[in-house]
């Protein structure tokens, strides 16, 4: 098995579901983020017979746009400070450059995190072209083998206007959940449980998410495959 930790854009959802032959686990975050979702890689290295991880970054990523504002002072550091820090002391001249050393920098961090393991990591940069500003959904997910053009029709949603985030845990989840909400202007979330099992967790992540008063500023319902 091969893990894929990419950006939850909506733009990457093509490209990952041709390289999807079943034997990959997807997990999304804003940036591909490794250190937001260290629980789920590592619960899914000791859980499955991992030969390989791979880090799908790319260009005009809103996330890093967002971090290259922090470090200029223009954006306000909190809203995913996790994030913001891991690129505090270097000198980049433009988002691109920052987007560049991304990919290099959650790339060391998956080699640092699984060193000695006998894994395999890997990295691309996918070029991504800047597109017409429109209303977008994000459907919030566990980890999956599924293809995103298959649960975008089962959302009933189209699979070029969903961004898709994917962890075990609503808790590594809610920085990428706050930056889409202030930054990207998405407003309609899915949690969703491909699986009978997972209906429960989905009921209580939307508490949290509740608790949090992210409900009040956008809307979240549950989507049941």
């Amino acid at each position: 098995m091969e893990i894929v930790v990419s950006c939850m854009d909506r733009r990457l959802n093509n490209a990952l579901d041709l390289m999807n032959n079943g034997k990959q686990i997807f997990v999304r975050n804003a940036g591909g983020n490794v250190a937001g979702v260290e629980q789920t890689l590592r619960y899914l290295v000791e859980s499955n017979n991992i030969r390989e991880i791979k880090l799908v970054a790319h260009t005009d990523c809103g996330a890093m746009g967002y971090v290259f504002g922090a470090l200029n002072g223009k954006e306000s550091e909190s809203l995913h400070s996790e994030l913001v820090k891991q690129f505090k002391g270097l000198k980049l001249a433009s988002r691109l450059e920052l987007e560049k050393n991304n990919e290099l920098v959650q790339k060391s961090k998956l080699e640092s995190m699984f060193a000695g393991k006998g894994i395999s990591i890997s990295s691309t940069l996918i070029e991504s072209k800047p597109s017409e500003p429109k209303r977008h959904i994000a459907a919030i997910t566990n980890t999956s083998s599924t293809k995103y053009a298959e649960l975008a029709k089962k959302l009933g949603v189209d699979a070029n206007d969903c961004y898709f985030m994917q962890a075990n845990s609503i808790e590594e989840l809610l920085p990428d959940i706050t930056l889409a909400i202030e930054k990207l202007g998405i407003r309609e979330f899915l949690l969703v449980a491909e699986e009978q099992s997972q209906y429960r967790q989905k009921n209580a992540e939307l508490e949290r998410l509740r608790a949090r008063g992210l409900t009040s500023k956008a809307s979240f319902s549950l989507a049941r495959l």
